[in-house]
C-alpha cells in the first residue's frame, strides 16, 4: 500500500502548481485523496457524508483559483483512482467514491490544456466502474459517473482520439459488452437501462471518423444488441427513441459510403494488440454486405414496430433513421432500402403533421429508381383500394385515404393515362371511394343557423358516416383533378349513371369535389364532357325532385323526409351551379346555361328545406360567376342582375312548359320561381300571355291536378299587388261622353283570374277551395280603388263563398270569414245586406254551439275558428255599416253569450265587446286597437 501511495504522489508531481499560495487548491485534493487512502490502509469504513464533507471542501475552495489550478487539482484526483479503487471493495461501497470523481471531472471540464495528460489516466477509473456496473445496486451513479467523463472526453480531442485508438479496443470491447448486459435486461431497472443506452450513444457520436474502424470491431455485436431490445424488449418511448437514435449514428458511423475502413493488406500487424487481430482480419467486404442484410431487417423490424407508435419522438426517431441510413450508405445498401422508403412515403405523404409529410417528400426522392418505384406504386394502389371500403366501414378509412392519396400523387402524369384510357384501376379507385361515402341521412337534419358562403360549407351539409371527413374527400378529389383533369369527371358522370339513388348520392360528393377542384383556366371552355355533364344533371334534378302529378287530395309537390333522391336533387343543384363555371360567354344564352339556370331557379321554391337552401346557394354561385365575368365584385344584387338577363329565356320556357305535353306540371313552378326575382312591369305582356295559357290549362283539367296551376296564379297575384300598389283606373278620354274609368291591362288579367277561377269554389277538395279563396283575397285587394270592377266581382263570387260557409268546415271556414271581412273592408254597405241576411244566419248556429262547449278544446280547429270569427266582428260590424240594434240581434249575441254563460271564448268576446261599445258610443276605430 505504502508503494502505491508513493506511486501516487509521483504522480502529482507532472503538473505545475506553482508557489505555495497557489498550490493550496492541489493541496486540498491531494489531502482528500490522502484521506480517503488512509482510511483505506485502516481498514475503516468511508460514509457517503464523509466523501460530502470533501466535495463540499473543494467547491468552497476551488472558485478561489485559476483555471488551470482548477483542472491540476481535478486530474490528481482521477490520477488516484488507480491507487484508491483496487481492493476498495473491501472496505467501503464504491459508490460512496462517485461524487468526488465527478467533482474532480467537473474542476477539470477539459483534459486538453493539462500537458501529457492521457487516456491511460483516465482509464483506471473509467474501467473499474465499467467492471462494477451490472451486479452493483449504485448502477445509476456508476452510469453518471462514466458518462461525466464522456462529457469531458467530447471536450478533449487528444484523450478522445486515445480512447478510440486499436490499443484501447479492448476497454471499448468491455464497455459495450457491459451496457448491452444492461440494456437487454427485462426486468432491470428503466433508468439504469436508458442511461446505458446514452451512454453507448454518447460514445458512438463521439468517435473521430477516422477512428470509426476501431468501433466496427465490435459494431455486429452491438447492433444486435440494440436490434433485440428494438424487437421487443421495451415499450418505453423514451428508451425506444434512444435505442434508434443509437442505432442510427452506429450504423452511420461504421457503415457510411464515407466511413473510413481498415485495409488489412496495407497495415503493420506490429503496431496492434494481438487480441484484436482476429477482429481485424475480419473487416472485408463480405462482412459489410452481411452486415448491410442486417442494417436492413433491423430497419424494417423498426418500422413496422414504431411507425404507427404512439409517441410522436419514437415515429419521428424511426421515420429520420431510415432516412439518413439510406443517405449516408446508398452505395452499400442499394436498392434494398426501396421499399421500406416508398412505404415510408406512401404513410407520410399525406399525416396531419407537416414535419412527417417532408419526410414522405424526402423518402421518395431517395429512390432512384423510377421504374421500380412506378410498379411498386401500381401494386399497392390495388392492394389500397380493395382495402379502402373495408376499413371505411371499420371506421378507419382516413389513413388508406391518405395512402391513396400519396400514391396516386406519385404516379403524377401516369393518372392523366388511367383517366383517359378509362382504365379499370381508375374505375375501381372511383368505385371504391363511393362505397366509402356514405351519406348520413339522420344527421343532414342537425341544422346550423350560418349561412352558407362556399362550396365547402354546402357538401359539408351532407354528413358521412363511418367518421370519414369531406377534407379528405376532398383532398383526393383535388389530387385526382389536378393530375386526371377533365376526363376523371367524365368517368365518375359515366359510373353514375347506372347506379342507385344511395350511390349516386356518394357519387355527386365525389363529383362536386372534383368540379370545385377544377380550373376554370385549365379546363377549355365549353368542354363536351361539361356540356354532357350539365345536360344529365338538369335531368336527374328534374327527375329525382319530388315533383309528382298529385291528385288534388294531397296537393303536396315535395316529400318533407329527407331521402336518398332528396339527397340526389340537392347534391344534383350544387354539381350543376360548379358545371356553370365552365360554360363560356359564347353560350351563355345557349340550351344548355339556360336549361341549368331553370332548373335550379325552378327549386328555390322546393318545400324541402335542404333542396331550397341548395338551390339559393347554387344560384348564388352562379349569380357571383356572371358577375365576375363582367368584372362586379362583391354584387349584393348579382341573382336579381343574372335572372333580369335571363328573363326572356326564362320566360319562354315557362311558355313552353304551358303548352308542353311531358313537361307542363313544370310550369307553374318556374314561374313562381321567376317571380320571387323578377318584376312583372318588365314583361307584363309575356306575363299576360303565361297567365291566359295557365288559365286554358286550368279550365281543361275538369278541376283535377290543378292546385299547382292556382297555387302559381295565387303567387301572380301577389307579385301583381307588390308591383302595383294601390292600381288606380285609367281616367276616360276627354272627348269620351261616358265620364266612367276604364280598367288597365292589369285590371283585366286579374279579372280574367277571378272571373275562370270563382266556379272552383264548389271543388271538393278543401285545398283547393282554400287556395281558391286567398285568391279571391289578392284580387280584391288589386281592385279597391275600381269600384266598378270590385263590386260585380264581389257579387259574382258571393254565391260560392256561402257554399263554402254552409259546410261548416273549420278550415274553409276561416278562409271564408277572412274574405268577408276583406270584401266588407272594400266595398262597405255594398255588403251589409248580403252579410245579415245570408252570412249570419248560416253560421249562427254553429258558433253559438262552440261558445257553451265546455270540454277542452282549445288545440282544435273548432277552437281556432271560433276565436278568428270573434275577433272578426268588429271589422264586419263598422265596415259593413250595421247599425247598434242590427248588431244585438245578430253578432253581439254570441259575445254576450259567452260573456254571460263565462265559457273559454269569454276573455276574448269581452275585449271585442269594449271595442264595438266603443264604436257605437264614441265612434273610435275598431283598428285603434
Amino acid at each position: 500500500m505504502e508503494k502505491k501511495s508513493e506511486e501516487g504522489k509521483e504522480a502529482f508531481r507532472m503538473f505545475p502548481i506553482g508557489d505555495e499560495e497557489s498550490s493550496q487548491l492541489f493541496t486540498t485534493a491531494t489531502e482528500c485523496v490522502n484521506t480517503v487512502v488512509d482510511l483505506k490502509r485502516n481498514g475503516q469504513m468511508i460514509k457517503e457524508k464523509d466523501v460530502e464533507e470533501l466535495v463540499k471542501k473543494l467547491k468552497a475552495e476551488e472558485m478561489n483559483f485559476s483555471f488551470i489550478q482548477q483542472q491540476s487539482a481535478g486530474a490528481a484526483i482521477i490520477i488516484s483512482a488507480r491507487i484508491v479503487l483496487p481492493g476498495s471493495k473491501k472496505f467501503f461501497d464504491l459508490e460512496a467514491l462517485v461524487p468526488l470523481f465527478i467533482q474532480a471531472l467537473e474542476m477539470v471540464s477539459s483534459f486538453e490544456k493539462l500537458e501529457g495528460f492521457r487516456w491511460r489516466h483516465v482509464h483506471p477509473l473509467f474501467q473499474f466502474y465499467v467492471e462494477e456496473i451490472p451486479n452493483h445496486s449504485g448502477a445509476q451513479h456508476f452510469l453518471e459517473l462514466l458518462q461525466k467523463i464522456m462529457d469531458v472526453m467530447k471536450l478533449s480531442p487528444t484523450v478522445n482520439d486515445d480512447f478510440f485508438s486499436y490499443n484501447n479496443s479492448m476497454a471499448l470491447a468491455r464497455l459495450i459488452v457491459k451496457m448491452n448486459e444492461i440494456i437487454n435486461n427485462q426486468d432491470g431497472d428503466l433508468e439504469i437501462r436508458k442511461r446505458a443506452v446514452v451512454l453507448l450513444h454518447s460514445m458512438v457520436k463521439q468517435c473521430p471518423p477516422e477512428r470509426a474502424s476501431t468501433v466496427s470491431l465490435y459494431s455486429s455485436g452491438l447492433c444486435t444488441a440494440v436490434a433485440k431490445l428494438l424487437k421487443g424488449g421495451t415499450n418505453i418511448p423514451s428508451l425506444i427513441k434512444s435505442a434508434l437514435l443509437l442505432f442510427k449514428d452506429l450504423v452511420i458511423l461504421v457503415f457510411a459510403d464515407n466511413a473510413v475502413k481498415l485495409d488489412t493488406k496495407t497495415i503493420n500487424w506490429d503496431e496492434y494488440i494481438p487480441q484484436v487481430h482476429n477482429y481485424l482480419r475480419g473487416q472485408t467486404e463480405e462482412w459489410r454486405t452481411t452486415g448491410s442484410e442486417h442494417i436492413q431487417q433491423c430497419i424494417r423490424d423498426s418500422l413496422s414496430s414504431y411507425m404507427n407508435h404512439r409517441s410522436w419522438d419514437v415515429k419521428l426517431a424511426v421515420c429520420e433513421m431510415t432516412l439518413e441510413i439510406q443517405e449516408a450508405c446508398k452505395d452499400l445498401l442499394k436498392e434494398k432500402l426501396y421499399g421500406c422508403l416508398m412505404s415510408l412515403y406512401i404513410h407520410l405523404r399525406y399525416d396531419q403533421s407537416t414535419q412527417f409529410q417532408e419526410i414522405g417528400k424526402k423518402a421518395l426522392e431517395l429512390v432512384k429508381n423510377k421504374r421500380k418505384a412506378e410498379e411498386f406504386f401500381y401494386q399497392q394502389l390495388d392492394i389500397h383500394i380493395s382495402r379502402l371500403p373495408v376499413r371505411t366501414h371499420n371506421e378507419d378509412g382516413l389513413p388508406e385515404i391518405n395512402i391513396v392519396s400519396a400514391i396516386l400523387t406519385a404516379l403524377g402524369d401516369s393518372v392523366r393515362l388511367l383517366s383517359t384510357t378509362g382504365s379499370r384501376t381508375m374505375e375501381a379507385l372511383l368505385k371504391s371511394l363511393a362505397d366509402s361515402i356514405v351519406i348520413d341521412k339522420r344527421k343532414i337534419m342537425i341544422t346550423s343557423d350560418v349561412a352558407i358562403e362556399n362550396i365547402e360549407q354546402a357538401l359539408r351539409k351532407m354528413k358521412l358516416q363511418y367518421d370519414v371527413t369531406h377534407s379528405a374527400i376532398a383532398q383526393i378529389c383535388q389530387i385526382l383533378a389536378d393530375l386526371g383533369g377533365i376526363e376523371v369527371v367524365d368517368m365518375v358522370h359515366n359510373l353514375m349513371r347506372m347506379e342507385s339513388p344511395g350511390k349516386r348520392a356518394s357519387y355527386h360528393i365525389i363529383l362536386a369535389h372534383l368540379l370545385s377542384s377544377l380550373k376554370t383556366s385549365d379546363t377549355p371552355s365549353d368542354d363536351p364532357i361539361i356540356l354532357m355533364l350539365a345536360e344529365y344533371l338538369v335531368l336527374e334534378t328534374n327527375r329525382s325532385c319530388i315533383i309528382k302529378l298529385k291528385e288534388d287530395t294531397k296537393p303536396e309537390s315535395h316529400q318533407f323526409e329527407i331521402d336518398w333522391s332528396t339527397c340526389v336533387e340537392s347534391l344534383s343543384l350544387t354539381n350543376l351551379a360548379l358545371c356553370m363555371r365552365f360554360i363560356g360567354q359564347t353560350v351563355n344564352r345557349s340550351h344548355i346555361s339556360t336549361q341549368c339556370l331553370c332548373t335550379v331557379l325552378m327549386q328555390t321554391t322546393s318545400q324541402s328545406w335542404i333542396v331550397s337552401e341548395s338551390a339559393q346557394f347554387a344560384l348564388k354561385i352562379i349569380a357571383e360567376e356572371s358577375s365576375r365575368d363582367q368584372k362586379k365584385k362583391d354584387d349584393p344584387d348579382a341573382v336579381e342582375r343574372l335572372i333580369r338577363r335571363y328573363s326572356s329565356h326564362i320566360l319562354n320556357r315557362v311558355s313552353l312548359a304551358c303548352t308542353s305535353s311531358t313537361n307542363y306540371h313544370m310550369a307553374p313552378i318556374l314561374f313562381q320561381s321567376y317571380l320571387a326575382y323578377g318584376e312583372i312591369p318588365d314583361h307584363f305582356n309575356v306575363f299576360k300571355v303565361i297567365v291566359e295559357k295557365m288559365l286554358y290549362a286550368l279550365d281543361r283539367n275538369q278541376q283535377q291536378y290543378s292546385y299547382s296551376l292556382l297555387q302559381a296564379l295565387l303567387f301572380f297575384m301577389g307579385c301583381m299587388n307588390r308591383d302595383y300598389p294601390n292600381h288606380e283606373p285609367l281616367s276616360p278620354p276627354k272627348e269620351s261622353e261616358d265620364e266612367k274609368d276604364l280598367p288597365t291591362p292589369q285590371h283585366i288579367i286579374v279579372e280574367q283570374i277571378l272571373l275562370r277561377t270563382k266556379h272552383m269554389l264548389s271543388s271538393e277538395h278543401i285545398p283547393v277551395k282554400i287556395i281558391v279563396l286567398r285568391l279571391l283575397s289578392q284580387g280584391i285587394e288589386f281592385m279597391k280603388l275600381y269600384d266598378d270592377m270590385l263590386l260585380p266581382m264581389i257579387h259574382q263570387n258571393w254565391f260560392g263563398l256561402m257554399a263554402i260557409a254552409k259546410e261548416l268546415e273549420p278550415n274553409t271556414l276561416g278562409a271564408v270569414i277572412d274574405r268577408v271581412v276583406d270584401m266588407a273592408e272594400k266595398s262597405g254597405t255594398f255588403v251589409h245586406n248580403k252579410i245579415l241576411k245570408e252570412f249570419w244566419p248560416l253560421v249562427e248556429t254553429y258558433f253559438m254551439k262552440q261558445i257553451s262547449r265546455r270540454e277542452e278544446f282549445s288545440h282544435t280547429s273548432e277552437f281556432a275558428v271560433t276565436t278568428r270569427f270573434i275577433n272578426s266582428i268588429p271589422r264586419i260590424i263598422a265596415n259593413a255599416g250595421i247599425t247598434e240594434k242590427e248588431g244585438k240581434k245578430t253578432f253581439m249575441k254570441i259575445i254576450n253569450s259567452s260573456i254571460e254563460n263565462k265559457g273559454k271564448f269569454a276573455f276574448y268576446c269581452d275585449k271585442q265587446k269594449k271595442i264595438i261599445d266603443a264604436y257605437y258610443k264614441e265612434g273610435k276605430s275598431v283598428y285603434d286597437e
